[in-house]
């Protein structure tokens, strides 16, 4: 019997942490806030099991992790071009991650998840070997200490 109530509650916290995952979007744009190539928001916070949802509102974008821009212990991650992606965050740190086909025009993005912040030194060095990138990139990572 307390085995079977232990089993039903561990159920019931399970759907309440299930019902409480939220889902933030992402717009991948060729003009937005901030110029063009742009992800919009550039940044989010989330929590630790929520979604991102990458939005292919104009075409020809996608998203992929920045190799050492994310938790040591994460998986890396990229989508195809010009379709919706969508990634449940389960490790907590900053995850950098870009276009690959607009690098160069400095179409990079920030998720903190968990408000954990203990990889910044590892994102901080990043260098994406393009300018405008590196300067979209350190004028996000500025943000993070507001």
């Amino acid at each position: 019997m307390n085995a079977l109530r232990s089993l039903a509650a561990a159920s019931v916290l399970l759907a309440v942490g299930a019902a409480q995952a939220a889902t933030v979007e992402i717009k991948e744009l060729n003009n937005g806030p901030g110029g063009t190539f742009v992800y919009d928001p550039g940044i989010v916070r989330i929590n630790v099991g929520d979604v991102v949802k990458f939005i292919a509102t104009d075409p020809n974008h996608s998203v992929t992790s920045i190799r050492g821009g994310i938790p040591g212990t994460a998986a890396g991650f990229a989508s195809r071009r010009s379709v919706d992606y969508g990634l449940e965050f389960t490790v907590p740190g900053i995850y950098a991650y870009e276009c690959t086909s607009h690098r160069s025009l400095g179409m990079v993005g920030l998720i903190i998840v968990g408000n954990d912040t203990s990889n910044l030194a590892a994102v901080q060095k990043l260098d994406l070997g393009a300018q405008l990138a590196n300067q979209r990139l350190t004028a996000l990572v500025a943000q993070i200490a507001r």
